[in-house]
């Protein structure tokens, strides 16, 4: 009984009834002078698991994830990376569809090229939205507010 009911939700649900996403946020230094050590950092957000019930706060958290990327009108891949700067990728995966995302950055803004489009800052603006609401989640999974 519990095999049609599992099969029953997957044919009316289709692929929301089971997801399998994650955020991969990647910050690299760029080349820090001989007498100063450098750093690097990962922050993976994951959900796998049946959508089916009441939103849970992964269930909103990548909900956000997909407005941001629609209403930026992110391409899968878009990049600017200067050399030897800091820069920070993004991989997104969500059900199928995966986003590739490379950038440096200058103290807490994106590095954008000279003259940006009105394309370039839309995609910028969605971007630190997304590093920063992986962060908040990040965040409170570990009970910090």
């Amino acid at each position: 009984m519990r095999k049609i009911i599992v099969a029953l939700i997957l044919v009316l649900f289709g692929a929301s009834a089971f997801a399998k996403d994650q955020v991969t946020i990647r910050y690299r230094p760029g080349y820090p002078p001989p007498e100063q050590a450098s750093e690097s950092a990962e922050l993976i957000v994951s959900r796998s698991g049946s959508t089916v019930g009441e939103p849970t706060e992964v269930d909103r958290y990548f909900t956000e994830i997909r407005r941001i990327l629609k209403d930026g009108k992110v391409p899968p891949q878009w990049g600017y990376v200067t050399i030897d700067g800091d820069s920070i990728q993004v991989n997104i995966s969500l059900d199928e569809q995966a986003y590739v995302l490379s950038f440096s950055y200058v103290g807490n803004n994106i590095a954008l090229p000279p003259n940006p489009s009105a394309a370039e800052k839309r995609i910028g603006t969605a971007i630190k939205a997304i590093v920063k609401l992986t962060s908040d989640r990040a965040n409170a999974s570990f009970g910090i507010k």
